[in-house]
Formats: C-alpha cells, structure tokens, sequence
C-alpha cells in the first residue's frame, strides 16, 4: 500500500520538479486513500440531529441578546411612565 506512494515520490524527485518534490508524500496520501477509503456520513448526520434541539435554544437566546440594548430602552420607557 505504501509502496505506491514511495515509488510516485521517487518518480516526482526523478522529474527534477523539486516543489513538487516536497509535498510528494501528501500527494502520495490522498492517491492511496482515494482507492481504499469510503467516507460514512450516517454518523455524522446522526450528531447533527442530537444536536439540533441544543442549536435552536443557542440560537434562540442570541437573538434577544443582540437586540438586548433596545429591548431594555422600551421596558425602561413603560416604567417610566407610572414614575
């Protein structure tokens, strides 16, 4: 498995291309697991889903927090009026 990446590497160096020379081994990697590796988005889908109620209380506490200055203006003006 690895051979393959040692021989494009040799290979590149052979070529006299001496940028391409340096990230030979990450070129090498991403060719080998290209072939052999198969990506599972059920798990990460799954997370997404456990965490969504946790996301839309985050999201639904920024809101009035972003918009917290204007909200204490208008309370501050009702109590103001029975003062």
């Amino acid at each position: 498995m690895f051979g393959l990446g040692k021989r494009i590497k040799n290979w590149i160096q052979a070529q006299k291309l001496k940028a391409l020379g340096k990230v030979a081994p990450g070129i090498a990697l991403v060719l080998i697991t290209l072939g052999e590796t198969t990506i599972d988005t059920s798990q990460m889908t799954q997370m997404i889903n456990d965490m969504l109620p946790l996301i839309i209380a985050m999201i639904s506490l920024a809101i009035p927090l972003i918009f917290i200055k204007y909200i204490m203006r208008f309370i501050e003006k009702i109590l103001s009026g029975f003062g």
